[in-house]
């Protein structure tokens, strides 16, 4: 026994002595288990613990490796590179001259005259933006340096392109180092998550050179992989008031520090009841002349001033020319129908107009259901965009109608607000809005990016009142035609029966609560050939409206 004990210890160190010379000392073996004290012979604690040791260990390894292939969005950066600037778009900018072909226009600026940082001049060059509209023009100088705004402008006017560019030349010409985890340098809020979406585009877009760190959060949305994104200082953030006030109380937002705050469509965070969020969120960054605000709205209301007063230190003012309010490309026609020929007159436009994209607005959730499902009993392959739509299928349904997959999508103002979509050929307002502003922010849908667009409006006995202030609002009479006669005609349905949804792209009910602007019922029963859920008319209930 005790011959074979030692031949057993004598081969152990032969084996560890090759080993050591022909294994690197990096990647050493395991230890040998020790000798065997007879055929079964129990170990003790002391020899088997090790062992325990090691398989714990291994499995340990195996389960964290595991994980981290699972989850690869979750692994830790190296403590070095946590912080580190987002490489910017291959390609120096060094090299890059800005381009000395652009005639000068007078009256007007061109982008390369302002004294821009060449990483972000070049990105806006390869977008093709050679002069600034109206509210870049005005928006641009006192934002460049460091003044407080107050903005009034529509949609489609260039309004974030000029607060974005602003912004992104103070971050870069004011470099900061040694940033905390959450750390916000500029906070953009907006209403919906499709503006939410698109204005962080549009910092992808123009800061496509300059290696900032943008984000954008927003509800309906993976909540933790959001989070962890801010596990890293931000350059730019975008958000909604609901997301931002979540990570807020989670403490995984640090908004002390905040150089500059844009409110976007301050009129539509009123109408949605936004503002006691927004006040909050305010009040949680620096004070107002530590930080520079800038706030852009539709409209002057005596609740947007008192905003103003209460957040801004001696504001420019600037205001669109009323005058320019409607695109030039956009031509407006308006019929005078019946509630109850609106259907028909609507299926008429849709055979004789050549229609490329059409988004038509109605003013409730319940409203825009039913005339979905109209549209598809006649044959019509039509989306609807509301609050009911879940979030990953809203953002299905506009890349569909982005990229020409969908050519008609029925919206409330909500959900119709954020849809930035070139090639939009027609826009109808099946329902005239309730306020006159959101009747520019619907048109504004088409007639962009230099592109001719038609706005067709369905004025019924129940829309007649808002015309006198429209005109108002637009600065010119509002003339109305009659539709033909056989637009009145309402062909027979291809369904016997509107198709059943599914709610492929629906949640929840789609009756009842507030939609585009309006408070409505829920349910309602249809009346006439083509009118829409109600009692009383929503329009009518709109004069009483708080």
């Amino acid at each position: 026994m005790l011959s074979r004990i030692t031949k057993s210890i004598n081969r152990l160190f032969n084996n560890e002595a090759k080993n050591v010379e022909t294994e690197p000392v990096e990647d050493p073996k395991p230890e040998a288990p020790p000798p065997a004290r007879g055929a079964g012979a129990a170990k003790s604690d002391d020899d088997s613990q090790p062992s325990r040791n090691r398989n714990r260990n291994r499995n340990r390894n195996r389960s964290r490796n595991h994980n981290r292939d699972r989850n690869p969005e979750r692994q830790e950066a190296p403590r070095d590179e946590r912080h580190a600037t987002p490489e910017p778009a291959v390609g120096s900018s060094e090299d890059w001259t800005p381009p000395t072909d652009i005639p000068v226009q007078e009256g007007t600026m061109r982008f390369v005259d302002f004294d821009l940082p060449k990483t972000l001049l070049r990105g806006i060059c390869e977008l093709d933006f050679k002069y600034c509209t109206p509210i870049q023009q005005e928006c641009l100088p006192p934002a460049l340096e460091g003044r407080d705004i107050t903005g009034k402008a529509q949609t489609g006017t260039g309004k974030t392109a000029a607060f974005l560019v602003a912004t992104m030349n103070h971050i870069l010409t004011n470099p900061k180092t040694d940033r905390r985890s959450g750390e916000v340098r500029a906070l953009v809020l907006a209403p919906t998550r499709e503006l939410a979406m698109q204005i962080h585009k549009d910092a992808e877009d123009l800061g496509k050179y300059c290696g900032l760190r943008n984000l954008v959060v927003y509800g309906g949305m993976d909540h933790r992989r959001q989070r962890d994104q801010l596990s890293d200082p931000v350059d730019i953030l975008v958000g909604t008031p609901g997301r931002l006030i979540d990570y807020m109380q989670s403490r995984h937002l640090n908004l002390r520090n905040v150089e500059i705050l844009i409110i976007d469509e301050a009129d539509r965070m009123l109408d949605m009841g936004f503002i006691p969020d927004v006040r909050r969120i305010v009040n949680s960054t620096p004070r107002p002349g530590q930080r520079k605000t800038q706030l852009f709205s539709a409209t002057f209301s005596s609740a947007i001033l008192r905003l103003v007063e209460n957040w801004q230190v001696d504001p420019v003012r600037l205001e669109v020319d009323p005058e320019n309010i409607v695109a030039d490309l956009i031509e407006e026609i308006f019929y005078s129908v019946s509630t109850d020929d609106k259907l028909s007159v609507l299926l008429w436009i849709l055979r004789i107009e050549e229609v490329d994209r059409m988004l038509i607005f109605t003013n409730r959730k319940d409203e825009a259901a039913y005339l979905d499902s109209k549209l598809k009993q006649h044959g019509v392959a039509s989306c609807l965009l509301s609050g009911d739509v879940a979030q990953k299928n809203r953002m299905r349904i506009l890349e569909d109608f982005r990229e020409g997959r969908t050519r008609v999508v029925v919206a409330t103002d909500v959900a119709g607000r954020g849809i930035h979509v070139d090639n939009i050929s027609h826009v109808i307002n099946f329902d005239l809005p309730y306020e006159v502003e959101s009747y520019v922010h619907r048109i504004g849908r088409t007639g962009r990016a230099g592109t001719a667009g038609k706005a067709i409006s369905l004025a019924c006995e129940y829309g007649a009142y808002i015309v006198p202030d429209l005109e108002e609002f637009i600065g010119r009479q509002i003339e109305f035609t009659q539709p033909p006669g056989e637009a009145l005609e309402l062909p027979e349905p291809v369904h016997a029966e509107p198709p059943p949804r599914t709610d492929e792209y629906a949640r929840g009910n789609q009756g009842g609560s507030r939609g585009g602007g309006g408070r409505g019922r829920s349910g309602g029963q249809s009346r006439g050939r083509g009118g829409p859920p109600r009692g009383r008319s929503s329009q009518g209930r709109s004069r009483h409206r708080s």
